[in-house]
């Protein structure tokens, strides 16, 4: 005799049915209101501490950069920005050479608004990097 095929659906209406528990294991962490407030909120929390961690980077590179003397058009992540959309964090001169540096933080991508400004400045002649640490920015600028 063949045994029936139980979906997931037939075994929680059956425990249901029953009254018997259904485990969370077999109904999926992500299906209770709970599980879903509780992985919203860590999205939360993660998008935050990803934030502050690339305004620290911000911070490091514009700190950095005056340190050298290399003057940079740079707005402060705390406030909204009123140029184009798109435009890279750091805008500067090194020796003759307009450069660009957009700052991400860990696995941060660039926006598609990013993507074509970062392009559009290179097919002018800009040199323009996405980092992700200081010592990028130093790479980025030894290459002179």
């Amino acid at each position: 005799m063949k045994s029936p095929t139980w979906t997931l659906e037939a075994i929680r209406a059956h425990a249901e049915k029953n009254g018997l528990p259904c485990p969370e294991i077999a109904r999926g962490p992500s299906e209770t209101p709970e599980a879903r407030e509780k992985a919203a909120a860590a999205a939360r929390i993660r998008s935050k501490a990803d934030l502050k961690a690339e305004r620290d980077l911000q911070n490091q590179i514009a700190s950095w950069l005056r340190l050298h003397d290399i003057w940079t058009d740079w707005d402060a992540m705390n406030k909204r920005r009123t140029g184009t959309k798109g435009t890279p964090d750091f805008l500067f001169s090194l020796n003759g050479c307009a450069c660009a540096l957009e700052a991400k933080f860990g696995d941060g991508k660039t926006s598609p608004d990013q993507d074509k400004a970062i392009a559009a400045m290179r097919a002018n002649g800009w040199r323009v990097a996405v980092v992700r640490s200081l010592e990028e920015v130093i790479a980025f600028l030894a290459q002179g």
